[in-house]
């Protein structure tokens, strides 16, 4: 049966929790449509627990564990081994049993707003506790995901396989790393949101997102999820004409979206608000990579290929581009270089990719067969650049 853990027969440890302020913030997330759900509201409490709960692990009841960066270790989430997760009857049973005050201690309390388009963070300012994110499914059921850090993405994340309706409980308990308890307790309750919490919760993403960034940008760096972040990055690439930018953002998985997300809002700042190049650079720079790993999608890498030509097998290449390129006329023109670079290579396949770069920007080599033999190749070669070498400049 679930229950608390039994404590050992010495003495008890003094039990003196440190405090904890909860923090709760919200995100509009965009092109979500509520459908006919209402917004749940997920009261949160946290005690500080005597002794360790006992039941099933987190790890255990996960849907899924994900990471913002590379492959998650399949079966571990980012807590320790001894967390618990708790629902329906066993929930309910523990959080009888916490109220005792002799048991555990309610160190930070919080109501969040979670629905379809409406994101919730739960935050605390304790380093070994984690940071819950819930949002409403298309059922109006609430699903949560519990990893670290109380940014938008963090580095590993549990998606808890049990959705709460209103009404339903939950417990978290989370083992303690310091002295003063054996751990906290997240008692998790679902009920019905008021029209002024959630007109509440809205409000306060407008008023923390800040005014320094164009609201479309601010909805980019909010958004969570596949089907969220592609529209507002899509929107950004247009209204800045950055077309590379945006094939590639038209067919990139959720990994590369997050990825792109996180460079953009650690690498740009306001002022790059209305450059078409740091976006773009940004956007290469999050794909390499994985480019260097051999790790794209058969769909992503044809699209480097297309707008990179044989510099999508030239990583170095690329990145010294990116690094040494003030603009995206200088970025175009190393992408030039290295695929008429290419033309003089060994391998038949990084000449035919040179070649049909520089066709489809227009660029005649007349001539040049990529399978012809050496002599050929270097006649035709010599005579495209010494027509490049007369041509006027700035042509």
């Amino acid at each position: 049966m679930l229950a608390l853990g039994a404590g050992c027969a010495s003495a008890q440890p003094p039990f003196a929790p440190m405090a904890i302020d909860l923090r709760v913030t919200h995100r509009v997330l965009a092109n979500v449509e509520n459908a006919e759900t209402s917004p749940q509201s997920l009261h949160v409490q946290l005690l500080a627990v005597r002794e360790p709960l006992a039941g099933p692990s987190l790890d255990a009841s996960a849907a899924v564990i994900t990471a913002a960066r590379g492959a998650a270790f399949r079966g571990a989430g980012p807590l320790p081994a001894t967390s618990v997760w708790l629902v329906g009857a066993a929930a309910h049973a523990a959080a009888g049993r916490l109220a005792a005050p002799d048991v555990a201690r309610v160190v930070a309390a919080g109501v969040a707003i979670a629905g379809r388009d409406l994101l919730a963070v739960v935050a605390t300012t304790a380093t070994d506790l984690p940071t819950l994110r819930a949002q409403q499914g298309a059922d109006g059921a609430i699903w949560l995901r519990v990893g670290r850090g109380d940014g938008d993405e963090p580095e590993v994340d549990v998606h808890v396989r049990d959705a709460l309706a209103s009404g339903d409980m939950a417990v978290l308990f989370v083992p303690a790393v310091t002295a003063g308890c054996a751990g906290h307790a997240f008692v998790l309750t679902i009920a019905p949101a008021g029209a002024d919490a959630i007109a509440a919760a809205r409000a306060s993403d407008q008023l923390a997102a800040g005014d320094d960034w164009p609201r479309r940008w601010r909805i980019a760096f909010a958004s969570v999820g596949l089907h969220n972040r592609r529209p507002p990055l899509l929107e950004i690439a247009r209204t800045l004409g950055a077309m590379r930018a945006r094939d590639l953002i038209l067919i990139a998985d959720e990994a590369l979206l997050i990825e792109v997300s996180e460079r953009l809002a650690r690498e740009l700042t306001p002022a790059d608000a209305d450059a078409p190049w740091p976006f773009e650079r940004a956007l290469w720079r999050a794909v390499l990579p994985r480019l260097e790993r051999d790790e794209l999608p058969d769909a992503l890498y044809a699209a480097c290929l297309r707008h990179l030509g044989a510099m999508a097998d030239d990583t170095g290449a690329l990145r010294s581009a990116l690094d040494g390129s003030a603009d995206a006329v200088a970025f175009v023109r190393a992408v030039r270089e290295d695929n008429v670079g290419a033309l003089t290579d060994r391998d038949a396949a990084w000449r035919t990719r040179g070649l049909d770069w520089l066709r489809r920007q227009g660029v005649a080599v007349p001539g040049y067969d990529p399978l012809a033999d050496d002599a050929a190749r270097r006649a035709a070669l010599r005579a495209f650049l010494d027509a490049e070498a007369a041509a006027p400049a700035g042509r």
